[in-house]
């Protein structure tokens, strides 16, 4: 059973401040790849679930076989799609001022900031807060090989919460997964026992 510890609380604390904040943006992207990777796909939300952005993007290089088999995402679906510049000042405004949370921050991060630097872009002024190393502590699952409480997929923490994965792995289902994690462990849904779910 989980122990209710320290970190665990604090996260949950955490995840109540959050959610108290207008400013609160939840930001999901899918990528081209997993290393030197674009944006092909971003989504904002508050902290209501609301939609504040969403768009796909079409990259300047290729999307690696490996990435289309996990979010689906394939050129022919981007051909429309505007690229990384057009929607810059969109997801600029949104983002400037806001308090950014992602699940798996040092991940999503820096592929916006390459993104924008294709174009010759400024970078986002941001330091995004990490769901995932919240919901880590929160979970309790501690390695001691690493020193840290290990990592749970967005996905697995969601499902503890009974929140619905349907649409995973895309940006818009993957930030509205996001945001009612944020609410599981802030309280406003039932805290599960530690391993339950899967």
């Amino acid at each position: 059973m989980y122990d209710y510890t320290e970190d665990g609380d604090a996260a949950a604390v955490w995840a109540q401040w959050a959610l108290l904040q207008p400013n609160l943006r939840i930001v999901d992207t899918e990528t081209t790849d997993l290393y030197d990777a674009e944006v092909i796909e971003v989504a904002v939300m508050d902290g209501l679930g609301a939609t504040l952005l969403h768009s796909r993007v079409r990259p300047v290089h290729r999307i690696a076989y490996d990435a289309t088999e996990a979010h689906g995402i394939t050129a022919d679906l981007l051909r429309d799609a505007p690229d990384f510049r057009v929607i810059y000042p969109d997801l600029r405004r949104v983002l400037d001022g806001g308090y950014v949370v992602i699940y798996n921050a040092d991940f999503d991060t820096p592929i916006l900031n390459r993104s924008a630097e294709l174009w010759s872009l400024p970078n986002f002024p941001m330091q995004p807060y990490c769901a995932m190393l919240a919901y880590a502590a929160y979970y309790g699952d501690w390695s001691d090989y690493h020193g840290s409480y290990k990592w749970q997929k967005l996905t697995a923490a969601a499902r503890r919460f009974g929140i619905s994965t349907r649409g995973a792995h895309g940006a818009l289902a993957d930030a509205r997964m996001t945001v009612g994690v944020l609410q599981g462990m802030a309280g406003y849904v039932k805290r599960p026992s530690h391993g339950q779910g899967s």
